[in-house]
């Protein structure tokens, strides 16, 4: 199998991290492409307008030329759009892309990928996965030899399950689930003294059990607190998103956000209607 997946870049170490974790999560024959997006003016009635944008189109042009020159294997592709997330979404539909790579926090030459609203705006609404090299990830060895999974049986998570799964088979990793029996964070009472918390802990490892080709665990906590601990324990962590709403929410609440923010590890969200185009080889 191969995929077809899309890198953000924009000249800063976090494109570097990006593509780093694109090659570790391809199988083989997998086609990438980096992606420069064009943020172009919004007012074109301003006198300065025309030249704004034939100097960020230039930039853009200059900058993938570069990716390209260091990176012989990709190819490149500029994406004029008015947000980094809108051009990235586009060029993933256009492309019929099965994944999406981007990088942690940093500011670069045509705009910033993943800074602040960026991370929150390519995750939120994505039409495919969205891949999060942490900072630095390029200058690290660390092989992608354990797939995290956070499961919670909704279907989002066979959604996520799936994706794993086909990363697995092109990487080779073990994929190892958790499942976490959410407490509020008022709750203060003993844990292990709840009936009801008892009995939605067994239900949910007998579920983890049922997956058959997955290493389970369940744990009982905050949802993005737990899951940020667990991405620290595995090489890549994988989530299910839904869509909500204009704009598109996270599906696990603010969990997804929270772990493309703090974990250091690279993260893997998988929005529910994603459904990554096979190429066999």
């Amino acid at each position: 199998m191969s995929f077809k997946i899309v890198i953000g870049v924009n000249g800063d170490d976090g494109g570097s991290d990006a593509i780093a974790l694109a090659r570790r999560l391809a199988p083989p024959a997998s086609e990438l492409i980096a992606v420069t997006v064009a943020v172009l003016d919004g007012h074109p009635s301003r006198a300065v307008s025309l030249d704004y944008d034939a100097r960020i189109r230039h930039d853009a042009l200059t900058l993938i030329a570069d990716v390209r020159s260091e990176n012989p294997d990709l190819q490149g592709e500029v994406q004029e759009a008015p947000s980094v997330a809108a051009g990235l979404h586009d060029v993933c539909e256009r492309l019929e892309a099965d994944l999406v790579v981007v990088g942690s926090c940093r500011r670069g030459i045509i705009g910033r990928i993943l800074a602040g609203d960026d991370v929150r705006k390519t995750l939120r609404g994505a039409p495919l996965a969205v891949a999060v090299a942490p900072r630095d990830f390029a200058v690290s060895d660390q092989p992608i030899t354990t797939i995290g999974l956070g499961w919670d049986n909704g279907p989002e998570a066979d959604e996520a399950l799936a994706f794993a799964r086909r990363l697995a088979e092109g990487t080779g990793a073990g994929i190892h689930a958790v499942s976490v029996v959410a407490v509020p964070p008022w709750d203060s009472s003993p844990l292990t003294g709840q009936p009801a918390l008892a009995g939605a802990v067994e239900q949910a490892a007998e579920l983890l059990a049922a997956l058959g080709d997955v290493e389970g665990t369940t744990v009982t906590g905050q949802t993005s607190a737990e899951l940020t601990a667990f991405a620290a324990e595995v090489d890549v962590l994988v989530v299910g998103s839904h869509q909500r709403g204009p704009l598109g929410r996270i599906a696990m609440g603010s969990a997804s956000e929270h772990l493309a923010r703090n974990a250091t590890r690279p993260l893997v969200v998988v929005p529910r209607a994603a459904q990554p185009v096979i190429t066999p080889v």
